[in-house]
């Protein structure tokens, strides 16, 4: 029952107080009839996400992609992930954990080998398509890239991941008019209140060399909980033009504090 209310609200589509205020009373009835359940826990994480910050919710959400990406400690992930594998490896979001460890940790091969995986087994996600086609663009396998954007575009035109996706692909191929027709005011208004999207967004940006825009983004990544030091000064390729900047200097000053005094 959670696990159907989470499509609602999950990635900006929904986060409106009555919403939220819904998915609470869903959540409640599903732990009512079984306290343990990992659904109730996720849906339980997702409503303290949109009410607050990352690091208010993780212990509920997935916790290898809390680690790995939103603080930036891949290695505190790595045992859950590969156990996650061996324990159900039939289930397709499981190999997109350690993808999430190795994408990290900057090996960026291995890390297309599982979101691939997670593709195979589960070849209708437009979720498992969003993240494979940007392990893809990280690998510099960008013809490949394009292909699996379209099949997103293409299945969720109206979704919020089809939209971010024109609008990458686009900043990708260098168009910027496109890209930034491609990011409408609804759009922008969803992404925002979302907590992963807002790096993309800024990922976006800064292709395009809309260096404040994407810095204001990026910041906004940081106010929802984000603190992957690694990941904003040196592994994520599609940053490097706004690195010199003293906006994105100041406010790495703050980050590395976060990631450098991070607690489990």
């Amino acid at each position: 029952m959670a696990n159907v209310y989470f499509q609602f609200f999950n990635f900006g589509i929904r986060t409106d107080e009555l919403t939220l205020l819904k998915a609470e009373e869903f959540t409640s009835k599903v732990f009512a009839l079984e306290p343990d359940s990992s659904n109730g826990h996720l849906q339980l994480g997702q409503i303290r996400l949109f009410r607050g910050t990352i690091k208010e919710a993780f212990q509920q959400l997935w916790l290898v992609a809390c680690y790995a990406f939103y603080f930036g400690k891949p290695a505190l992930g790595a045992p859950l992930a590969q156990r996650a594998v061996t324990v159900d490896p039939l289930t397709a979001i499981n190999h997109w954990l350690p993808g999430c460890v190795y994408w990290m940790e900057g090996k960026y091969g291995l890390a297309l080998e599982s979101v691939a995986e997670y593709c195979q087994l589960d070849p209708e996600s437009i979720m498992a398509k969003w993240y494979y086609a940007q392990v893809l663009a990280w690998n510099g396998q960008l013809e490949k890239t394009f292909e699996i954007m379209d099949e997103v575009i293409e299945g969720a035109p109206n979704h919020l991941l089809g939209k971010t996706m024109l609008f990458m692909k686009y900043a990708l191929q260098g168009h910027k008019d496109k890209a930034m027709q491609a990011f409408s005011e609804s759009s922008r208004r969803d992404a925002w209140k979302d907590f992963h999207l807002p790096l993309f967004i800024a990922e976006c940006f800064a292709l395009i060399d809309e260096r404040p825009e994407a810095i204001r983004w990026l910041e906004h990544a940081v106010d929802k909980g984000w603190c992957n030091y690694p990941l904003f000064c040196e592994l994520d390729p599609f940053l490097a033009n706004i690195r010199g900047e003293p906006r994105f200097k100041k406010l790495m000053e703050r980050v590395k504090k976060e990631w450098e005094e991070f607690e489990v």
